[in-house]
Formats: C-alpha cells, structure tokens, sequence
C-alpha cells in the first residue's frame, strides 16, 4: 500500500515515454502523428489531436490510482 502512490506516478511516467520508443522501433500515438502531418502537411492539428489523447490517458490513470488509493485506505480504517 505504501508504493503504490510511487508505483502509479511510474506507470504514468512509463506511459508518457512510449512516445521515445516510437522513435526507435516501435510505431506508437505520436508517430502516427507525424504520418498524418506529413501526408497533409499541416502540423498543429496532428500534434494538437495527440497532445490531447495522451492527457485523456494520463487523467484516467491518475482517477484509477486515486480510487484505488482510496479503497486501500478505506481497507485500514475498517
């Protein structure tokens, strides 16, 4: 229950840095960004589209830990 709180910021952390691996190997959110920038060779609103994807999924896991935080502390005060 302790790490928990360090465990999520990880995940979250593990999340955000996807977008560097898509650069080496892997075609990820931001690479399919840079595919649809370059067909239509307008670069705002791709990078904008994921930007905004990528808070959508940082938000959800952010709730996700907070609720399971909560649970777990619930868990203590019983």
């Amino acid at each position: 229950k302790n790490i928990l709180p360090t465990l999520i910021n990880e995940f979250i952390a593990l999340v955000k840095e996807t977008a560097v691996a898509g650069y080496i190997a892997l075609g990820d959110l931001t690479r399919g960004g840079d595919q649809i920038r370059s067909q239509t060779w307008d670069a705002f609103p791709p990078l904008l589209a994921v930007a905004a994807i990528y808070l959508v999924v940082v938000m959800l896991l952010e709730k996700l830990g907070r609720t399971v935080e909560r649970r777990l502390a619930q868990s203590d005060r019983s």
